[in-house]
């Protein structure tokens, strides 16, 4: 695998990759880029089923910043980055950020067991299956998504600000975003 940035790696020995490019992939495991159909300025027309079966829409946000994560239990490279995507929910939050999901699970179980033990608070998308049969999510597909994570972040107009940024990186973007979205609040005020 060649990356083109640094790494630096925590304690638990944990990788946090900033500004990141992958040129290759392991098999059988979630890169770190993203291939996709948007660019910034674009609106997300994203809605569909939460695991309980209430539809959900991105558009039932506007007025708040977002960030969009699409994501997997299975994927090492989202439970990392979900743990991130955590602590930012909680040092933003309290300024309107919200942060809003599309799984890419097969099986609800294993979403919800997941979604249990990490206390995940967010509404998120899912197309699984309880019966235990796989059920892709179409979102994915439609996105034209290849590699997970894949993070946007959306303004309060619903136009997308940023594709992609992982840790630090991200951190900037979300807190200039918080910040400039509140400002324009403010002034319309």
């Amino acid at each position: 695998m060649a990356l083109t940035s640094r790494t630096d790696v925590s304690d638990a020995g944990l990788a946090r990759i900033h500004h990141l490019q992958v040129s290759t992939s392991i098999a059988g495991e979630c890169s770190f880029v993203s291939k996709c159909s948007h660019d910034k300025g674009d609106d997300l027309d994203i809605s569909g089923p939460t695991s309980e079966g209430r539809m959900v829409s991105l558009n039932e946000r506007r007025g708040h910043p977002v960030a969009v994560v699409f994501w997997a239990s299975w994927c090492k490279y989202c439970r990392h980055e979900l743990l991130h995507l955590e602590e930012i929910q909680r040092q933003y939050e309290p300024q309107g950020l919200k942060i809003f999901g599309v799984n890419a699970d097969k099986n609800t179980a294993e979403f919800l067991a997941f979604c249990r033990q990490r206390k995940i608070s967010w509404s998120n998308i899912h197309y699984g299956s309880q019966t235990g049969r796989p059920s892709a999510n179409p979102l994915i597909k439609r996105y034209e998504l290849h590699r997970l994570p894949a993070i946007y972040l959306v303004n309060r107009e619903g136009k997308v600000t940023m594709i992609g940024s992982r840790g630090n990186a991200l951190d900037l973007q979300v807190k200039q975003l918080v910040y400039s979205e509140n400002a324009v609040a403010e002034s319309r005020r």
